[in-house]
């Protein structure tokens, strides 16, 4: 199989591929098998695939339970649905070369085949080169990554890296810690009159009732530079929280919209979406009062940042949806792979 250096699964470029270099490198993490059968070197870098096996008992149970379902799933239980998938991909946060980080640059693609379901058909090459890592699994997921050569220790290892000599003599992933969201559900409105607004939860892991302190904030208008004609209006809160989450528990808040628009150059009608992305606590998480300092309020209590739902018109009360709670439940983990057995360490 020819492959360039590029992390794309689907472009199909013309010229001179990667040297391959078997590395036949597996690993659990998971719970699921993975492998990465061997490496791409380039002058610039390496490219290789990760591929993870699936189970087809499980993904048949999953596709069944969902399959009719989804059309009337709530955003938030669509989110729910997607952490029950069979497939859980590797979060990776760093890589190294042979001792030596990547620093930036390096990227990804993913891609699952699952026949039953009509999914990953352009995977076909994919499963006749890896046929033998593969060892018969009728569906799996495939990751390639392209990573740049970090700094070269020396001239030998440049001068190797260019002509394509040089051995790659191990590889450690780092992965972002586990993360999982917890459904609350919970709405509510803010109106300019009433200026501040206490609302009660129970955190869903820990039963543990919580209880925020808003206080409304500043309006937006957006998107001003967007080619469409509708504009587009949301407010911004503060809010405290007592008791405070634990350091790594994140309130998730709704702050999209969906709704049908027509182009200033096409009259007809076009589905669109639009929505906030930013920190934990929504678009922004942080006001900064000084040097490393985060702000308290009122109530004494560091003071946190969320957005309103989007609405296609203005109003003197904005509609805040509190959707579910973003929580730590597992450690970084450091995988090397070598071209002895594979070890980890937390």
């Amino acid at each position: 199989m020819k492959v360039h250096y590029d992390s794309s699964l689907w472009d199909k470029k013309n010229g001179i591929g990667g040297t391959a270099e078997s590395t036949d490198w597996q690993f659990e993490h998971l719970g699921l098998t993975r492998h990465i059968p061997c490496i791409y070197k380039f002058a610039n870098g390496i490219v290789f695939d990760l591929l993870t096996i699936l189970d087809e008992d499980r993904l048949r149970a999953y596709y069944k339970k969902y399959s009719d379902m989804e059309e009337r799933l709530s955003p938030v239980e669509k989110r729910c649905a997607a952490q029950e998938h069979p497939f859980r991909d590797i979060n990776i946060k760093e890589i190294w070369i042979d001792g030596y980080r990547a620093e930036e640059g390096y990227s990804s693609s993913s891609c699952a085949y699952i026949p039953f379901a009509g999914d990953g058909s352009e995977l076909g090459e994919i499963r006749e080169a890896y046929r033998s890592a593969l060892n018969g699994a009728a569906c799996f997921s495939c990751s390639r990554f392209k990573i740049p050569y970090p700094k070269a220790p020396s001239i030998l290892h440049k001068l190797l890296r260019m002509l394509r000599l040089g051995k790659v003599h191990n590889l450690k992933l780092i992965t972002h810690e586990q993360r999982r969201f917890y459904p609350i559900e919970l709405s509510f409105t803010l109106s300019e009159e009433e200026g501040e607004k206490s609302i009660s939860f129970v955190h869903p892991a820990t039963g543990i009732t919580h209880t925020l302190y808003l206080r409304l904030g500043k309006p937006f208008e957006l998107p001003k530079d967007a080619p469409i004609r509708q504009s587009f209006h949301c407010m911004e809160a503060s809010y405290e929280i007592q008791p405070p989450l634990v350091q790594n528990d994140r309130l998730k808040f709704d702050s999209s919209i969906s709704y049908t628009h027509a182009l200033e150059e096409n009259p007809s009608p076009e589905a669109c979406s639009i929505g906030i992305i930013g920190g934990a606590d929504g678009p922004t998480s942080i006001f900064v009062a000084g040097k490393g300092q985060i702000p308290l309020g009122p109530h004494g209590l560091p003071l946190n940042t969320c957005f309103s739902v989007i609405t296609s018109e203005k109003s003197q009360a904005a509609r805040f949806v509190l959707q579910g709670l973003d929580s730590k439940t597992g450690e970084s983990e450091e995988i090397v792979l070598q071209r002895q057995a594979p070890f980890r360490s937390t």
